[in-house]
């Protein structure tokens, strides 16, 4: 990620921004801040850019000024007094050696600024063996220090983390907010935008990650196959596999656009194509709760409302629940096949 110039960079959560740079105006910074919140809004980015104003040399109105020499470093990605780890995007966790190794330099003094400033994406990664080590930084944290942590699953760090940290919370934007900046910041149709925002569901960064092809594809195989009469089958396999295909086949694009190996292209598909049945299940319970209020008008009709009408509120709870679960199993690195295979197993039971 490069780094970010200001704090315009960053769409919305205006409140949490607003903390955020008077802490920096006014001096009053704490050892160690949680940003949480759903994937792909900005917590990282939020985070580089609170890193950048602590350390610059004039920064104003929590703003970094850009033009500092400690600003330009930054830029470089060369700042002696920036801390973060090298860790792979796409592992699975991250071990003790890089907690030990960051404990170790946040012991030292600042080289060229007042403070030293590490940042932990995805902290939920951190095993238990290297978040016990970080904890012991968070514990007895040096007096120059301040640690940016960031996760999504923040509810999978250990209770004494979470209890020594200075929780942000970062929430999903609007729909048009995404639009918007799918189609000023980075040039996407608008018809391509509005699929990818509708998929996001709050979250650019998850928008960013797929094309509105790749969308639309699995969107149709949901709404053919998450409805009746094919959940009905007295065998699942049949559905499972085209799920897989469906899966490899978005992963081969996945695999050369993003250097992925096949197994990880393919864990990540699955993973998309977990999220768009839990986007569509939630369009169908609403639909469902709203049927009569007025309170969705102009909804889209069809398959998500032949569920909504079919399934109650109890079979919906449990096949988020089911999604979870298989959410859970392919992080693990179960294979997706498998995974896949059993959910759709277990959603035949829950939404009939």
């Amino acid at each position: 990620m490069s780094w970010p110039i200001s704090w315009t960079d960053l769409v919305g959560h205006d409140q949490t921004v607003r903390f955020l740079r008077t802490s920096v105006t006014a001096g009053r910074l704490a050892h160690a801040y949680l940003l949480a919140g759903p994937r792909g809004v900005g917590k990282a980015l939020a985070a580089r850019l609170f890193a950048r104003a602590i350390l610059c040399q004039s920064a104003q109105d929590g703003d970094a000024c850009g033009s500092c020499a400690s600003c330009q470093r930054t830029a470089r990605g060369h700042h002696a007094d920036l801390l973060i780890p090298d860790v792979d995007d796409d592992a699975l966790e991250i071990k003790i050696e890089v907690a030990r190794e960051l404990r170790e330099q946040i012991r030292l003094k600042p080289m060229t600024a007042d403070r030293q400033v590490a940042i932990i994406t995805d902290a939920d990664r951190l095993n238990v063996e290297a978040e016990n080590a970080l904890l012991k930084t968070l514990e007895e944290p040096p007096g120059h220090a301040v640690l940016i942590l960031t996760s999504s699953r923040a509810e999978q760090l250990l209770p004494t983390t979470r209890s020594r940290t200075v929780w942000v919370r970062f929430g999903a934007l609007r729909g048009d907010e995404v639009q918007a900046l799918l189609e000023d910041r980075f040039g996407i149709a608008a018809a391509d935008a509005a699929e990818l925002a509708r998929y996001g569901a709050g979250s650019p960064g998850r928008a960013l990650e797929a094309s509105g092809d790749v969308v639309r594809a699995l969107r149709s195989f949901v709404e053919q196959r998450l409805t009746f009469p094919s959940l009905r089958r007295a065998d699942i396999s049949p559905l499972a596999a085209e799920a897989e295909q469906l899966v490899s086949r978005n992963a081969e694009f996945l695999e050369e656009k993003r250097q992925l190996t096949a197994a990880g292209g393919r864990r990540v598909e699955a993973l998309r194509l977990l999220s768009v049945m839990a986007l569509f299940l939630r369009e169908a319970m609403l639909l469902a709760l709203a049927s009569g209020s007025g309170i969705m008008p102009g909804c889209e009709t069809g398959a998500a409302v032949q569920l909504g009408e079919t399934v109650r509120l109890g079979g919906f709870e449990r096949a988020f629940s089911q999604l979870a679960r298989a959410e859970s199993a392919i992080r693990q690195n179960v294979r997706p096949s498998l995974v896949l295979c059993v959910l759709f197993a277990r959603l035949r039971d829950c939404l009939r």
